[in-house]
């Protein structure tokens, strides 16, 4: 996984995988064909069945993800380790960007305890200096080549393919949700419609997020909707 991707394990998304389930997922569909009967399927039943291609398109990625996560960690059960400042060292699972910070306080925190020899010896100061500074540079490209080798190391076995197909349809999952929830309803029916669809569905725990709350609140503030 690229240091600027989150690990699925990491965010707790698989708790989403609670899709419709097989008997509430009949009653709602089943409701929506019913309303559709005899007309055209509207931009809001066409939403609706893209929106649930997508999120189980994401629950298959998630359990890929998991799966393989799974078979990685029992093939390469011992965390691999980067060497930081004295008698330090960080696992690599953490990410690049945190191994490096943590790698730099490291070398900060030596650095500051130099301030008495600064005073008492400036030469020695300087020399204890270029050291600190040289092996946190050493550090650092160590950080670079074991990194890039647990990467390349994932990559061949498929890890690194199984987290980017998460991230993927998680992102396009996400959209459409979004796209959902914003779509401003031409009637009464199309709003029971949608509203039953987001009760029956996982979408019920997550619109308490104010990214998702806020596009279904406005979708309803309009004032053509009729009875």
């Amino acid at each position: 996984m690229s240091k600027n991707t989150i690990s699925a394990s990491a965010t707790g998304l698989p708790s989403r995988r609670l899709f419709l389930a097989a008997g509430s997922a009949a009653t709602v569909f089943g409701a929506i064909s019913a309303a559709a009967h005899g007309t055209e399927a509207s931009d809001l039943l066409s939403l609706i069945a893209k929106h649930r291609a997508a999120r189980e398109a994401f629950c298959e990625a998630i359990d890929l993800q998991e799966a393989t996560q799974d078979r990685y960690d029992e093939a390469y059960p011992d965390p691999v380790l980067t060497p930081a400042g004295p008698g330090r060292s960080y696992e690599l699972t953490y990410g690049y960007d945190f191994c490096k910070k943590g790698i730099a306080d490291d070398f900060e925190e030596q650095r500051k305890k130099l301030s008495g020899l600064v005073r008492l010896d400036p030469t020695a100061a300087e020399q204890a200096l270029a050291a600190i500074d040289a092996k946190e540079v050493e550090r650092i490209a160590t950080l670079d080549v074991n990194f890039a080798a647990d990467e390349a190391r994932k990559e061949a076995f498929g890890l690194s393919a199984a987290n980017r197909r998460w991230q993927e349809t998680n992102d396009a999952e996400r959209e459409l949700t979004i796209i959902l929830l914003a779509y401003q309803c031409r009637d009464i029916e199309e709003a029971r419609i949608k509203v039953e669809y987001v009760m029956s569905s996982p979408l019920k725990d997550e619109i308490h997020d104010e990214d998702l709350l806020m596009p279904l609140l406005q979708s309803f503030v309009r004032p053509t909707l009729t009875v």
